[in-house]
This record gives C-alpha cells, sequence and structure tokens, in this order.
C-alpha cells in the first residue's frame, strides 16, 4: 500500500493532509479537528480550576463533569500511547523498507534505544490516537438519551478515526495493525474513564460524585504519573533481559510500588475514605426514607 501511494499523488496527498499540524507550523491538518475539538472542554475545565464561579456555573449547567472527563481521557490515551510505543519499539514502515532487518512482528518487543522509541515508535499510531478523541464525543451523547444522536457520534467520530489510520498507512507512517490497536485500545480505554472511573452515569444520577474539589484534574496528573511508573516497570524487566545495566532491575522493582501508592491515591481523590463514603450513602438512604414517609 505503501508503495502505491507513492504512486498516486492524491494518496500521497491525502496521507500528507491528515499527518500535518498546524501546532507544528505544517499547516492545518487533520490533527487539528481533534485538538482543537478537545480543547472546547479542556481549557474551561482548567480555567473553572483557578475561577471558582466558572467551576460553579458549569456545575449548574452539567457541563463541568463532561469537561473533566475529556482531560481525564486525553491523559490516559496519550500515557497508553507513549507506553506502547516505548515498550514495544516498533520501526516505522517507511524504515523497514529502506531496510528489511529492521522489520518487527507487531507484539515483538524490539531493540530501538527508548529514545528513538519514544519519538518514534511505530506501535501504537499517536496520529490515529490523537484522532480517537473525538469518540469521546460519542460517549458524551449518551446524555441525550437519543439513539440516533448516539449512533451519528460515533459513526462520525470513529470514520473520522478510520480516515486518519488510512492517511498514516498510505503516508507509510504505520502498518495496518498500528492503527488498528490504537483504534480499540482508544475505545476502550474512554469507556473505562466514562464507565468505571468518573462514573458519569451515576453522576448524572445523583449517585456518586467526585470526593476532591477539581477531582479529574488531580486523577488525571496522578494517572499520568501512575502510567510512568507502570512504564518505568515493564521497561525495567524488558532491558533487565535484553540490554542490562544496572538501573533497569531497580526500575522493575520500584515502578510497580510506586505506581501501586499512586492507584491508592487516585482511588481517594475519586471516592475519599471509605467511612465518609459509608456515611454520605447512609445519610442519602436516611433522608430518602423521610422524604417517603
Amino acid at each position: 500500500m505503501v508503495n502505491r501511494a507513492a504512486n498516486n499523488p492524491s494518496l500521497d496527498k491525502f496521507g500528507e493532509v491528515m499527518d500535518r499540524s498546524i501546532l507544528e507550523g505544517d499547516g492545518l491538518g487533520g490533527q487539528d479537528i481533534a485538538y482543537f475539538s478537545i480543547a472546547l472542554f479542556i481549557f474551561p475545565y482548567l480555567l473553572s480550576i483557578i475561577i471558582k464561579p466558572l467551576r460553579k456555573k458549569m456545575k449548574e449547567i452539567g457541563i463541568y463533569k463532561y469537561c473533566g472527563f475529556v482531560l481525564a481521557s486525553a491523559i490516559v490515551l496519550v500515557v497508553m500511547n507513549r507506553g506502547f510505543k516505548a515498550f514495544f519499539a516498533r520501526e516505522r514502515p517507511g524504515d523497514a523498507l529502506e531496510n528489511p532487518g529492521l522489520y518487527s512482528e507487531m507484539w515483538m518487543m524490539w531493540k530501538q534505544t527508548l529514545d528513538d522509541a519514544l519519538s518514534h515508535g511505530s506501535f501504537t499510531s499517536g496520529h490515529t490516537t490523537t484522532a480517537a478523541l473525538m469518540i469521546i464525543f460519542a460517549y458524551i451523547s449518551i446524555r441525550t438519551q437519543k439513539t440516533w444522536v448516539c449512533v451519528l457520534t460515533f459513526t462520525t467520530s470513529i470514520t473520522f478515526t478510520v480516515l486518519m489510520g488510512f492517511g498514516r498507512i498510505v503516508h507509510g507512517s504505520h502498518y495496518p495493525s498500528d492503527v488498528l490497536w490504537a483504534t480499540l485500545t482508544a475505545i476502550l480505554a474512554i469507556g473505562w474513564v466514562y464507565f468505571s472511573v468518573l462514573k458519569i452515569p451515576q453522576q448524572e444520577e445523583g449517585e456518586f460524585e467526585v470526593y476532591v474539589t477539581n477531582g479529574e484534574f488531580v486523577w488525571s496528573i496522578l494517572a499520568l504519573f501512575c502510567g510512568i511508573a507502570i512504564l518505568a516497570g515493564l521497561l525495567g524487566i524488558k532491558y533487565t533481559i535484553m540490554d542490562f545495566e544496572w538501573y533497569w532491575p531497580l526500575a522493575g522493582i520500584l515502578g510497580p510500588i510506586i505506581a501501586y501508592v499512586l492507584v491508592k491515591r487516585m482511588h481517594y481523590v475519586l471516592h475519599g475514605p471509605e467511612e465518609q463514603k459509608n456515611k454520605k450513602i447512609a445519610s442519602e438512604t436516611q433522608e430518602k426514607i423521610e422524604e417517603q414517609v
């Protein structure tokens, strides 16, 4: 497909447009659709951290939790994408075409340096992961409780993600598997944040509330460092076996320990002390009983 794109100016041009971003000085491109759309949610949320009246207003109209959801999802996807790149260190198909000895299977841990893997690793596709952020809007559309809105939003976001992935493939920057797994992991990760982490449906029903003020932001920062700790542990194991240095076993031991501590803190940020949570539930239950009486 890469060779075919090289002989097809239209495909090559399409790949270039999807590849570039105005933020990188290349002119308006496919990535910017996702960047600007996500920014519409993240910037107000970040401003609300320091402007209390804005936070209050956002909560009143019901968008505060969704802005926090967008921020948390974006952080999770960035960490996952960079983690996959660093761990698998897969060479790009364009490089493998020039030097077949660089080709590696999808799940093979290659010997690319850590710096090269983070910045130039092929698995998974960063551009496709960025495009997949648009799937966030499909989850947000669940709030409308209208099937046609949910289907339309999901279809549109998936179509944009597929087009981005196709552009990366024909541009010679990624294998189809890089694009496929970027899409699948993004859908699952965003769903995890929506249903299991921030419990957006329960928030809508008044059954759950984030314990710490600006908890979505705090959780996202902790998740970033937790992801780094998990990656450090995995890389420690990988390079202890493949390219031993004294610090890799240390990373393999300390990484999981630090990640565990951070996970406990992340849970506290969202749920608070268990006794506080139980008291709150008991109080709300009592209030409902009194209202019925």
